[in-house]
């Protein structure tokens, strides 16, 4: 393909890597806890492509946005860390900065599990996309039997009132240049000298 061919084709999908639809192998390189343009907390998970070929390396963004109008996102966040073994029993759901589940991100993004995605394109505009969790390995110590029993598709039922949630302006397509974990969140309490740590909810 020429320069110019390259180009055109550049303006044409928007700035942006259109992913094929069908099944990516792929594993956690980074995540996000962020607040949306409306003002909501969301967690954006950053997923990078193990397959060979043109889409090898490129990152897919999955995001959960946590807010009333679109409580789906979150509840189907919480399954995802149910399946790999997190213990929903043991996080604070009180926290608004939701640090157990960062901590929990941590953990998850350092045993650096293989996860088997489906991704679809929206019809409207290919550069936007849903991922579906095909295999979810456990590296948590919490039980994920709930999951295990119900292998229904987290995602919302019915896709076409999601694409017109009022969250769907979060919803970008995802960017080539690589992004980075931010420094924004809430620093971690350190444990006094002398007391021992209290052990995470996806530890023995």
């Amino acid at each position: 393909m020429s320069f110019a061919d390259r180009a055109k084709e550049h303006r044409q999908n928007g700035g942006a890597f259109r992913f094929p639809a069908g099944e990516y192998t792929t594993r956690l390189k980074g995540w996000e806890f962020k607040l949306s343009k409306k003002k909501n907390p969301m967690f954006v998970l950053e997923w990078k492509v193990l397959d060979k070929g043109d889409c090898r390396n490129k990152t897919m963004k999955d995001r959960f946005i946590i807010s009333t109008q679109a409580e789906w996102q979150f509840d189907a966040f919480l399954v995802l860390l149910e399946d790999f073994g997190i213990d929903l029993n043991g996080l604070d759901d009180k926290d608004p900065q939701f640090q157990d589940i960062q901590d929990a991100l941590d953990f998850i993004e350092g045993k650096a599990p293989t996860v088997k995605v489906e991704l679809t394109p929206q019809e409207e505009d290919p550069r936007y996309y849903r991922i579906k969790y095909l295999e979810v390995p456990k590296v948590g110590e919490g039980s994920s039997t709930a999951a295990a029993e119900d292998p229904a598709d987290p995602e919302d039922p019915t896709d076409p009132e999601d694409d017109e949630d009022e969250e769907l302006e979060e919803e970008l397509p995802p960017p080539p240049a690589q992004t980075r974990k931010p420094a924004t969140t809430t620093a971690k309490t350190t444990t006094a000298a002398g007391v021992p740590a209290k052990k995470k909810p996806w530890e023995k």
